[in-house]
Parts: C-alpha cells; sequence; structure tokens
C-alpha cells in the first residue's frame, strides 16, 4: 500500500555495458554524451528524471511518497525510496552499500525501501538472507515466486519477532558481513560470498538469544547465541548465496506461525508444508464456476507452473456423501516444534451462494495426535467461510499427526478446503550437553616416555 506515487519499470541510468551505450546522445547535439564524459549519459538521464518528480510533486499533496523499482544511488536527492523487486542477493555487498544504505541514509524522509526477494517459499536460508539484509537498510520485506504475478503471499516465524527501534546504522563486522542493533535484538547478513562464523563476542549490547520457531528449529533453537557459521557461497554472482540471523535479547521467546495445510501448494499451503492428499472420488471445483466463493485462498485466476509444483489453485475439493465412506482428504502438517496445537478447520459453501447446494451435516474430522486420535463431527452447511475449531491437542515434531475428512455422512457434498494448526504451548528444549574434548592427563607418579 502506497500513500504516494510508486513508478514501475524505472531505470535510474545505464551501465556502461549496455549495448550502443558509446553512441547515445541525449541532448541531441550531435556528439555522443560518453565522448563528452563517462558520466555525461547518466548525469543527463537523472535530470530528467528530477524534473519528472519535481513536476510530480508540484500536482501532488505535500509529503506524499514517490519511489522507484531500481533507481540509482544518484537520485537520492529526489525519490524517497527504491523497490527491488525480483531480489536474489546478486552483487549482494556493492548493491548494499551502493543502493541501499544510500536510500536509507540520505533519501528525503519520509524513506519508504523494499525488498522482493524471489525464492522457493521453503527456502528459508534465502528468507533469512533477504530479511536480514532488508533490516540492514530499514526496509520492507516480501517473499514470492518472483515478477511472473506477485501472486503468492508467504509468512515466516521471524515477522513475529519485535525488534523495537534501530539503535545503530548497519555496521560492517568484517569483509561481506553486516550486523544491526535494535533496541530489543539484532540481525547479522552474511553476503560475503562464503561461508563466515560469527561469534558473541564480535556483537555489541549481548547477551543475545535464539527465539525458537517451528519452520528451522536447527537455526532458531531457542539457545543462548555463542556462535552460528552463516552459508555463503558466490558460485553463481547472480544467484549469491547468504544467510543471515535475528537475534533477541529477551530469553525465552517461542515464536511459531499458524501452519496451514490446504488443498494446493501455493494457495496457501504455509512454507515447509505439502497440500492435503486425496484418495477416492474427489472433484476440484473449477474456479471459473465459483467467483465468489468463501474458500480459504488468495485467487483464482492464474494457473501456471512455479518453483517445480503443479500450480492449480482450485479453491476447494468435494465429493458426496456416502454412509459406506470410501473417500479420504488427508492433511499432514511438517510441525517444526512439538508441543500443543489447536487444530482449525475451514469450509466454505459449496458454489457461488449458501443456497446452491446442501453442504453435508455430519462430516467426520479425525485428529490424530500424540495421544492417540479424536473424532469431531462438523455441520458444512454452517458457519462457512470462517476457521472453526476442533480443539487443542499435543503433536511430536515432524510429520506425525494429521487430519482426515472422510466421506462417510448421510446425505449431501462433504467439502475439502484447508487446516490450521496453531502452537499454543511449546517448551524450550534444553541446550545440548558440552563435549570435554580434553585428552585426559596422565596419571601422576607414572613416567611417561616418548619413543622417537
Amino acid at each position: 500500500m502506497f500513500d504516494g506515487t510508486f513508478w514501475d519499470s524505472w531505470a535510474g541510468g545505464f551501465g556502461e555495458w549496455k549495448e550502443n551505450y558509446n553512441q547515445i546522445d541525449l541532448n541531441r547535439n550531435r556528439v555522443a554524451d560518453a565522448s563528452e564524459s563517462k558520466t555525461r549519459v547518466n548525469e543527463l538521464w537523472q535530470e530528467s528524471n528530477r524534473r519528472i518528480v519535481e513536476e510530480l510533486r508540484k500536482l501532488a499533496p505535500a509529503g506524499k511518497i514517490v519511489m522507484a523499482h531500481e533507481a540509482d544511488a544518484g537520485e537520492t536527492g529526489y525519490l524517497n525510496g527504491i523497490g527491488m523487486e525480483g531480489w536474489t542477493g546478486e552483487y549482494w555487498d556493492w548493491k548494499l552499500t551502493g543502493t541501499l544504505l544510500p536510500f536509507a541514509n540520505n533519501a528525503p524522509a519520509p524513506r519508504v525501501n523494499f525488498i522482493e526477494c524471489k525464492a522457493s517459499p521453503r527456502d528459508f536460508q534465502r528468507m533469512r538472507f533477504g530479511l536480514a539484509t532488508a533490516c540492514l537498510a530499514g526496509a520492507y520485506f516480501g517473499v514470492d515466486e518472483g515478477a511472473y504475478a506477485h501472486r503468492f503471499t508467504y509468512v515466516y516465524d521471524e515477522y513475529l519477532a519485535d525488534l523495537g527501534y534501530p539503535t545503530s546504522a548497519a555496521q560492517k563486522i568484517k569483509p561481506g558481513v553486516w550486523v544491526r542493533y535494535f533496541d530489543k535484538g539484532a540481525v547479522i547478513a552474511n553476503g560475503s560470498g562464503a561461508q563466515q562464523t560469527v561469534s558473541a563476542e564480535e556483537l555489541q549490547g549481548g547477551p543475545y538469544y535464539h527465539f525458537l520457531g517451528g519452520q528451522a528449529p536447527q537455526v532458531n533453537n531457542g539457545q543462548v547465541f555463542t556462535t552460528i557459521t552463516l552459508a555463503g557461497s558466490a558460485d553463481n554472482t547472480k544467484e549469491q548465496t547468504g544467510d543471515g540471523v535475528l537475534l533477541l535479547k529477551e530469553q525465552g521467546k517461542i515464536l511459531i506461525v499458524e501452519n496451514v495445510v490446504d488443498n494446493a501448494p501455493l494457495n496457501m499451503t504455509s512454507p515447509g508444508n505439502e497440500p492435503a492428499s486425496f484418495t477416492g472420488n474427489w472433484t476440484q471445483q473449477d474456479p471459473g464456476k465459483v467467483k465468489q466463493t468463501n474458500a480459504y485462498a488468495l485467487n483464482y485466476g492464474w494457473v501456471g507452473n512455479e518453483d517445480g509444483y503443479r500450480d492449480h489453485p482450485f479453491p476447494y475439493l468435494f465429493t458426496a456423501a456416502n454412509p459406506n465412506g470410501g473417500s479420504e482428504a488427508v492433511y499432514t502438517p511438517n510441525l517444526g516444534v512439538a508441543g500443543e496445537y489447536e487444530v482449525f478447520e475451514w469450509h466454505p459453501y459449496h458454489g457461488n451462494s449458501a443456497n446452491e447446494a446442501q453442504e453435508a451435516t455430519s462430516v467426520i474430522y479425525s485428529i490424530k495426535h500424540r495421544d492417540g486420535a479424536t473424532q469431531k463431527t462438523v455441520d458444512q452447511s454452517q458457519n462457512h467461510g470462517r476457521w472453526n475449531s476442533l480443539g487443542t491437542y499435543s503433536f511430536d515434531a515432524g510429520w506425525n499427526g494429521n487430519v482426515t475428512i472422510g466421506n462417510k455422512a448421510a446425505s449431501g457434498v462433504v467439502l475439502a478446503d484447508a487446516i490450521k494448526f496453531v502452537n499454543v504451548k511449546s517448551v524450550i528444549p534444553p541446550p545440548p550437553p558440552v563435549i570435554d574434548t580434553t585428552p585426559p592427563a596422565a596419571p601422576t607418579g607414572v613416567k611417561v616416555q616418548v619413543q622417537p
């Protein structure tokens, strides 16, 4: 959401590597601009950009934001911020110091920057890399599949963290490794192009703690921060690999986002999970026939093939009720942390309105949990388009629990849409035992002779 003007397809300048760069004549004096000076082309281009923004500001109320995709650091005098679309970490150090930080520190207020990170939803490392980069520059951040359509929104444990306000600018710890301090924590980013280890002794204002998260518990393990090895590789600079970590000053923080298992992978199954599996006679609801449905989904209009998934954002599946059963939908979450989770189900009405078809009134939901299995009966003709609680249960970590929807009901249509698992209680595990690797001392009073 923008309270101002956002320019897409903006160009902040031209690189010397561009085709016909040495033949450009922007001022039309029949002399190639680059022959006058190497910077002349960009100077003329940015002067026109500046005039565009000045004329725009004359027409807009005072204080409105003007920002642009892929602007140049030389434009910090008149743009409030920059948007980085399809960010993959390429040329990380150069873009951080040469573009993001200049806009973060020098652009006119209010400063608004954002990074749209192109990544697979389950690539938690690249998400951390992008989020840490955004925190260094005070930028907004999000992950989607890239510039194709920006269709799907993913939510991560780190988004729940409260870092408070920054107490410092971004600081370099070592080449390519940066930190920024906040009044409630710190963020470290490794964009060096190589694996790097950072210890607590290299940070100021500690101690710091990892929060306990469900998506990447091997990193977000709830323990005191002592040292971390952050991945990094420059094998492909345009898809540079890096990593980051978010640390808190508060000990014992548990941040676990709601875990949704939907009927389709990209429409809204949570990162790290697989969509529901179906056996028997289920039908995918045609999105073109239910334009007014209240199914749990972002949209129904796009079909493609992104991130290796079959992307069919059908709103829900349905089957006829059968007293003998025969059809099942199984929703299996990947829970990174054991604990108690409240389980919710979501069902729409079948068709375009609540009166179009008769949904089954006695659908059995079987919840498999740590202590066994519990059955709940749901009247799908009521409470459409909302989360309905099925109770709170204990689950082990991993893929051990599930919810099964069957079609064993008297009559009507059985619907399968989405199931949600919300963590209500978990315990931070104790730190791993310290293993003493010191070799035992020789017994006293025993002569030890070393042979050559």
